[in-house]
């Protein structure tokens, strides 16, 4: 699979990566009456995914920065203080580095 051609202004792929979270919070807020704070993380992977395939690093780690904190203040419980006492909040938030693996 190519990449997308970047665009030639670096900001259109930061403001792309915001609007893709964005979109995807809100259909995680449409979600939120079936799942409950269940799979807090599950619609916000695609907005990263397609940050890091457009615009590279940059751009996926400011839509994993937006998604993690949209998760924590809005999907898990108990709502709204973006406290990590879940579980699935721990480790959805937790870095995946680990020592000698290569990105």
């Amino acid at each position: 699979m190519t990449r997308l051609a970047l665009p030639k202004n670096r900001l259109i792929v930061y403001a792309l990566a915001a609007i893709a979270t964005l979109l995807m919070v809100g259909a995680r807020m449409l979600l939120d009456p079936v799942l409950g704070s269940e799979l807090p993380f599950v619609t916000l992977f695609p907005a990263v995914f397609l940050a890091a395939w457009t615009g590279g690093l940059g751009p996926a780690l400011l839509a994993t920065l937006l998604s993690v904190t949209s998760a924590l203040y809005f999907f898990i419980s108990p709502p709204l203080p973006m406290s990590l006492s879940d579980p699935v909040a721990q480790l959805g938030a937790c870095p995946r580095h680990r020592p000698g693996r290569r990105w």
